[in-house]
C-alpha cells in the first residue's frame, strides 16, 4: 500500500474532523432560544424579566389577578369576639397595572388603594400607612397559597380626649368568589 498517497487524504480528513469538532464545541446555544417572554418581557440567560404588572416564568400572569376576588371569614380586634367580615379586592388599572382597590365590609366607607407585588418572597398588597398628627394606621395584607387573604391592621389614636386608643385587628379570609 502506498502511504504517500494516503497521507494527504488522512491529513485532509483529520483537518475536516478538527474543524467540525472545534465548530461544534465552540458554538454556545443561546438559553433564550427556547424561552418566549410574553407581554413585552425580555430574556437574559434563559430567564424572563417581566414588565410591571406581569409575572411568571414567561410573564404570562397578570400580577393583580392572583389577588382579585371576595374573601370571607371573621375579623378579630383586640382579643374580642369575632365579627363576620368580607374583603373585596378589585383591579384599579386606571391607577396602574398592579393597583387594586381594597374594601372590608366592617369598614365599607374606607376604600383603600394598594399595589400588588412580591415583597420579601411573599405576595402582598402594599397599602400606604396613614400618618397624621397623633394618629397612625398601618396595614399588612398578604396572600397565602392562592386562596387566603390575611389582613393585619394596627392603629394608634392619641387624639381621643379620654386617652390613647390602640387597636390590633386581623382577618384571614378564604376566597369565595374569584
Amino acid at each position: 500500500m502506498n502511504f504517500k498517497r494516503l497521507k494527504p487524504i488522512v491529513a485532509a480528513l483529520l483537518s475536516v474532523f478538527c474543524f467540525v469538532f472545534v465548530l461544534i464545541v465552540s458554538c454556545e446555544k443561546n438559553p433564550c432560544d427556547n424561552q418566549s417572554c410574553q407581554h413585552g418581557g425580555s430574556c437574559g440567560n434563559g430567564i424572563c424579566t417581566c414588565p410591571l404588572g406581569y409575572d411568571g416564568p414567561s410573564c404570562e400572569n397578570r400580577t393583580v389577578n392572583r389577588f382579585l376576588g371576595v374573601y370571607a371569614n371573621s375579623t378579630y380586634c383586640d382579643g374580642g369576639a369575632p365579627v363576620i367580615d368580607t374583603a373585596w379586592v378589585i383591579a384599579d388599572t386606571a391607577s396602574g397595572p398592579n393597583n387594586v382597590k381594597f374594601v372590608m365590609y366592617t369598614n365599607i366607607k374606607d376604600t383603600l388603594s394598594g399595589v400588588c407585588g412580591l415583597n420579601q418572597s411573599v405576595w402582598a398588597i402594599t397599602i400606604p400607612s396613614e400618618y397624621r398628627t397623633n394618629y397612625f394606621k398601618n396595614y399588612t395584607v398578604t396572600l397565602q397559597s392562592t386562596n387566603k387573604l390575611s389582613v393585619f391592621t394596627y392603629s394608634d389614636d392619641k387624639t381621643n380626649p379620654l386617652g390613647e386608643v390602640t387597636h390590633n385587628c386581623y382577618f384571614i379570609g378564604t376566597i369565595c368568589y374569584p
